[in-house]
Order: C-alpha cells, then structure tokens, then sequence
C-alpha cells in the first residue's frame, strides 16, 4: 500500500507498491505512478504524467507544464499532451519539465533545471533552458556562475567563476579557463590550455596545446570594425603549440604566433610572431630567440 500524507492531494488511482507521497504533494487526474517511487512536499504533477519505477522527485518539482498556456496548472491538460518519467529517475527540488517529451531511464534533472526537450537514458540536465552536463562524466570543474553553453569540452578542463562560452565552441582536455573570460563560437582551443582571467577570444581564433593566454589579452578578427556591418568570413587568429602571451597584448587580425614564441606584456602585435620568438613592444618587434633545446636566448 502507498504511504500519502494526508494533506497530500491525490486525484489519481494509479499509484504502485511502496509510493510515498509527502505533505501539500498534488497529484492530478490521470497519473500514472510506478512502483518505489518518492514524491517530496509540495511537488505538483499534472494529467497524463507517467511516473516509472524507482523515481524520486524532490521537493517543489513541477511535472508536466505548458509554456503556452494562460491558464493555470491546475486546469485540465489539452488532449494528447503527455510526459514520461522513465525508471530510477532523479527530479531535483524546484525542477520544472514540460509536457510532449519523455525522461530516459536513469536520467537525473538537476534542482531547478527547466526541461524543454527529451532527457536521453542516464543523461545529467542542468540549467534553465536545461541542456545536458557535459562534465558529470569526464571531470570537468564548472563554477555555479558560469554560463557553459557548449557541448564540447575536453576531460578535466576546469571553468571558473563567471566565464562565458557559446555553444560553438570547442575546448580540450585539462585547459584551465578562468574568470571572467567569454569565448565565441568559431572557437578552437587545444589541450592543456591556460586562458587567464578577462580573456575575450572571438571568431576565427585557433590555439594549440599547451598554450598559454595572460590575463586581459585582447583578441581581435575585423581589421575595419564597424557597428552592424559584418564581414562574410572573419580573420583568423593562429596561436600554436607552446606559445605565451602575456598580460594585457593586443593580438591583431590574421596574425600566427608562431610554436614556443613568447609575447611580453602590453605588446600590439601587428604581423606574425616566428617560432621560438620572443616579441615585446609596440608596435611588437623580435627582440630575441628562444634556444629551446640549451633553455636559454640568443
């Protein structure tokens, strides 16, 4: 026999072995509830969810929505509309998920996720719009502020408080992508990567591995910027493997820093940056050479 609360409100017969359902929980007509599943308090489930076996759902959830709707949840649900909560899924408190998609096996929806489009089997959803979490199974470190939009993030890469990157871009293992920073969606950047804090990196940039990005270095791609006009293809920027930058160097458009090279703080780099060069001033000029094998300059 279930387990209700009696302030709980349930307008429903089919409930299965071993429910709990706590207190101010409202259960609506044409649910359907499996078997060893928990409703916290104050969860609302709407007509025509099927709740599947071994779910928990946290407080304050809310199952089955209608974003189009004026009218409220507790009015009957359109013909048709339906929601499925696969088995030993996980609702997390405050979590809300809407009609016409279904929750796969072992999935988990995170506190306070909005769920827009079909959840895959064992899929963690985060966020409002929830999008899948990319780092539940490879190690990667996300700061609750920071707005991860992008799918394609290497293994152990860590992303700190406030850091901005669109769904585009494409980011490699164990880069360390700190405060502050924003990157665009024509983005490609290696493994082992540092980009220091206040980083913006635009369309058209391409960094290799292990490559190293100070603090406030400021990347470009329009030669001739102009507010509302936009070029059909934007300059690359070429940062390869083993570079630095250092604080505050202003990187113009089309350039390539060349392997190992090293830019000095507050350098303008207007051409490109050979191998092993050492770049300072401004404009940025060669100053020496990078003896790489003797760790030592010529």
């Amino acid at each position: 026999m279930p387990e209700i609360n009696q302030h709980a409100i349930i307008q429903t017969n089919n409930i299965g072995q071993n429910v709990r359902i706590d207190e101010f929980a409202v259960i609506r007509p044409g649910v359907h509830i499996g078997s060893n599943v928990f409703i916290h308090s104050h969860v609302v489930i709407n007509e025509d969810v099927t709740v599947g076996d071994g779910v928990e759902i946290f407080p304050g959830a809310v199952l089955g929505n209608e974003p189009s709707k004026k009218k409220p949840l507790t009015q009957q649900t359109e013909s048709g509309k339906r929601l499925t909560i696969g088995d030993n899924c996980s609702i997390g408190a405050n979590a809300v998920i809407f009609y016409d998609l279904e929750i796969g096996n072992n999935a988990r929806v995170e506190a306070g996720a909005v769920v827009m489009g079909k959840v895959p089997s064992n899929a963690i959803v985060i966020g409002m719009p929830a999008r899948i979490d990319q780092t539940a199974n490879n190690n990667i470190k996300v700061h609750n502020s920071a707005l991860l939009e992008s799918n394609h993030i290497g293994a152990a890469t860590r992303i700190w408080a406030h850091a901005h990157i669109l769904p585009g871009a494409r980011i490699g293992t164990d880069c360390n992508i700190c405060d502050q920073t924003f990157i665009e969606n024509d983005v490609v950047i290696g493994d082992r990567v540092t980009v220091k804090s206040g980083v913006h990196i635009w369309d058209g940039a391409r960094i290799e591995d292990d490559v190293f990005i100070g603090p406030s270095v400021a990347f470009t791609n329009d030669r001739y910027p102009r507010s509302k006009q936009h070029p059909e293809s934007f300059l690359k920027i070429v940062i390869q493997q083993g570079a630095s930058i250092g604080a505050n160097a202003t990187l113009l458009p089309g350039i390539t820093i060349g392997k190992n090279a090293m830019v000095g703080a507050g350098a303008v780099v207007t051409k490109d940056v050979p191998a092993n060069a050492i770049a300072l001033g401004n404009p940025a000029r060669i100053v020496s050479t990078l003896c790489i094998d003797k760790e030592t300059t010529q």
